[in-house]
C-alpha cells in the first residue's frame, strides 16, 4: 500500500469515527419550517376552487397534493387547487433535504349551492326559534311585573282605607275630647258660680237675709 491509499485511508477512518461520535458538523439539519396562513383549518365553502398560502424556507421545496409549488425569493407561495364535492384535505410538505421535512395538514369541505342554503336556512330557524324561546321567557317575566303591580295597588289601596279609618277615629276621639273637654269647664263655671252665690249669701248683713 502506497502513502496516498494510506492517507484516504485515514481520512476515511477519521469520518467514520466522527460519524460514530455524533459529532455536531456531520448532524442532520433542523426541519424547515412551514407556515399556511390560506386556507383555515376546517373552511366550509361552496367554491370549487381554494388558494393555498403560506411561507417556508426559500432554499427548500414545496409539495403541496403531489404538486412542486414555487416559492419566491422570501419562501412565500400561493397555488389554487381545485376542490371535490364533500371533503378534501390538503397535503403541503416541505423539505430541505431527505430527512428533513414539515408537513401540514388541512380540511377543506366544499358543499354545493342548495346544501349551503339548506344550511344556511336551519341555522336562520334556530336563531328564529332562540329568538321566540327569549320573546317567551320576556313576557312571563312581564306578567309576573303585572302581578306584582297589581298586588302592590292592593296593598296601596288597603293602607289608603286604613289610614282613612284611621283618620276618621282620631276626628271622632278630638271631638269627645274637645265635649268632654267644653263640658269639664263648663262644670267648672258653673261650681265657681254656685259658690260665689253661697259665699255672697253667708257674707251680707243680718238684716238682709231673707226671713
Amino acid at each position: 500500500m502506497d502513502g496516498r491509499s494510506a492517507s484516504v485511508l485515514a481520512v476515511g477512518a477519521f469520518m467514520v469515527s466522527l460519524l460514530a461520535l455524533g459529532s455536531p458538523a456531520f448532524a442532520a439539519p433542523p426541519p424547515p419550517a412551514l407556515s399556511v396562513s390560506a386556507p383555515a383549518d376546517n373552511t366550509v365553502t361552496n367554491d370549487s376552487t381554494v388558494a393555498v398560502s403560506g411561507s417556508t424556507d426559500p432554499f427548500g421545496s414545496l409539495v403541496i397534493n403531489g404538486y412542486f409549488v414555487d416559492l419566491d425569493a422570501g419562501g412565500n407561495f400561493t397555488v389554487v387547487l381545485a376542490l371535490l364535492p364533500g371533503l378534501n384535505v390538503i397535503n403541503a410538505t416541505a423539505s430541505t433535504g431527505p430527512s428533513t421535512s414539515t408537513t401540514v395538514l388541512l380540511n377543506v369541505t366544499r358543499i354545493d349551492g342548495g346544501d349551503l342554503l339548506a344550511k344556511q336556512l336551519r341555522a336562520t330557524r334556530d336563531e328564529l326559534n332562540n329568538t321566540q324561546s327569549q320573546l317567551s321567557d320576556t313576557q312571563d317575566d312581564l306578567a309576573s311585573v303585572r302581578i306584582d303591580l297589581i298586588r302592590t295597588r292592593n296593598d296601596l289601596t288597603n293602607s289608603t282605607d286604613t289610614v282613612a279609618a284611621l283618620s276618621g277615629q282620631v276626628l271622632a276621639l278630638s271631638i269627645l275630647a274637645t265635649v268632654g273637654m267644653l263640658a269639664a269647664l263648663g262644670a267648672i263655671g258653673l261650681t265657681m258660680v254656685q259658690a260665689a252665690r253661697a259665699k255672697n249669701g253667708n257674707e251680707g248683713p243680718p238684716g238682709d237675709k231673707p226671713k
